[in-house]
């Protein structure tokens, strides 16, 4: 319990979502170039319904290794935008499949979609200011 509780406490520490990621995304655009964080944010909107949904099917299914596999991809997606709470969420969630663990994956599956709505929102109004700025 303790230990769960402090893993919650550090992950909860860590923001929705870090503004410098993005910052250092926007300096590999080329002036007068294709807005790549604007094409970045949205694969990875237009991806995040499915990783959540493939989380879900491997936690129903008991599949472990996909959980851990669903787990690390949507981890490593979300760091690269600066969602730093939903990748701490998915790196436990990736934890649980490789110690085949899914039936408590179920907590953290809640706070995963909870965080990843809130992450949405956030990166949907990055999105119209930068389109307003141009």
């Amino acid at each position: 319990l303790l230990e769960r509780h402090g893993t919650e406490r550090q992950i909860e520490q860590q923001p929705t979502l870090d503004s410098a990621k993005l910052d250092q995304l926007r300096e590999l655009s080329a002036p007068g170039g294709p807005d790549i964080v604007n094409e970045i944010l949205s694969l990875y909107l237009g991806d995040l319904p499915d990783r959540i949904d493939a989380l879900k099917d491997a936690i129903e299914a008991g599949n472990a290794e996909e959980l851990r596999r669903e787990a690390h991809r949507l981890k490593g997606s979300s760091m690269q935008i600066g969602a730093a709470r939903l990748s701490a969420l998915c790196y436990e969630l990736e934890q649980l499949g490789r110690a085949s663990r899914t039936q408590e994956a179920v907590s953290y599956l809640m706070a995963v979609e909870r965080e990843a709505a809130q992450v949405r929102r956030l990166l949907l109004r990055q999105k119209a200011q930068q389109a307003e700025r141009g």
